[in-house]
């Protein structure tokens, strides 16, 4: 469960004008923004072109053995001669350059549940799953149940008695009523399995 920082409380007009506190929500947690993966790698390529000037720097003032490989790449660089495939792979490379600009800007995207309308407090998907698996167990006829939730979906998979539809019915109503609390309920899909199908 996640418990957001709890905002100054706006002020409302009373029944006698004055201003009382009124509760307000907080802010929807939010994951990493979508081009953070992109951003560590090309941050790890700068450091690591970064790493090979400075040896190579140190292999031309004659602090280090060897032979510098920027003065390599580059006199190979001078005998390339344009070849067809050129022109496709710049569109390609422009293409993904043109993605990664899309990703960059995106909004970061929402994470957890809400509790409530106006809510101070935030469930994660695992804390749904957990909440979902434990009014599982609780159904009749239910041996073992496991759950896995995102903000859309809670799936739930119980190992049952029977093979009696009314459980997996049980289970769906169980589930659905541990999770009205939150300002959106996520769809409730339920498998069961009897004891003895290893299906």
């Amino acid at each position: 469960m996640t418990a957001t920082p709890q905002q100054s409380p706006a002020r409302t007009p009373g029944p006698d004008g004055t201003r009382t506190s009124a509760p307000t929500g907080a802010p929807a947690p939010t994951g990493a923004p979508p081009a953070t993966g992109w951003a560590v790698l090309l941050g790890l390529l700068v450091t690591a072109v970064g790493v090979l000037l400075l040896r190579d720097a140190a292999v031309l003032a004659g602090l280090l053995d060897g032979s510098a490989v920027t003065s390599t790449l580059v006199e190979k660089l001078r005998s390339v001669r344009p070849q067809a495939w050129y022109v496709p792979g710049g569109v390609v490379l422009a293409l993904l350059g043109l993605w990664v600009v899309v990703v960059a800007v995106r909004p970061r995207p929402r994470r957890d549940l809400a509790v409530g309308d106006r809510s101070l407090v935030w469930l994660t998907p695992s804390a749904v799953a957990g909440i979902a698996r434990s009014a599982a167990s609780g159904v009749d006829g239910v041996v073992e149940a496991r759950a896995t939730a995102t903000r859309r979906t809670v799936r739930v998979l119980a190992r049952t008695t029977s093979t009696d539809p009314g459980v997996a019915a049980g289970i769906t109503e169980a589930v659905e009523h541990s999770l009205s609390g939150l300002s959106s309920t996520p769809a409730v899909r339920v498998t069961t399995r009897a004891i003895g199908d290893h299906s």
